[in-house]
Parts: C-alpha cells; structure tokens; sequence
C-alpha cells in the first residue's frame, strides 16, 4: 500500500482463519495444556469456551502420577526403620 501513497489511510491485515495449514491441531493443544497442569478455565478459554466461575476451576489440574521435587528419592525408604 506505501506504493500507492495509501499506507497512511489504509491497514493490510491477512485472515488466517480459513487456512487449515496454520491452525493449532486441537489434539496438540489439549496435550500441551495437560503437559502444563493448566486450569479448567486455561483449558476453556483455548477452545473459546466462557470460564466458570467456580473457583476451582482456576486451580491446576494434577494427574494422578504427577511428582514433584526430588524424584530420585524413593518414598519407601523415608522414615522407615527396621529394628
């Protein structure tokens, strides 16, 4: 547009929208967002859900296998003592 003396009057803006290529694979998204503990209302508002109000929904969701901390500590050994 600045070669046609318009780039004052006038934005040039590209819709991605409709090119498949560009967009996020909804499967990827959500494995990311579970990779990131993220929270219910993180993970509604990624799919243009409105958030809950509740809140635990602004809590991070925990798998049931999620470690935090020293790993190489094993949690059988701590505070145990054979006599």
């Amino acid at each position: 547009l600045n070669f046609l003396g318009l780039a004052d009057q006038f934005t040039l803006r590209v819709n991605t929208d409709r090119i498949d290529v560009l967009k996020d694979d909804p499967a990827d998204v959500l494995a990311n967002l579970e990779k990131m503990h993220a929270t219910l209302n993180e993970m509604r508002e990624a799919y243009g859900y409105e958030p809950r109000p509740e809140p635990w929904a602004d809590l991070p969701i925990m798998g049931m296998g999620s470690m935090f901390g020293n790993e190489s500590i094993d949690i059988d050994e701590i505070g145990t003592t054979e006599d």
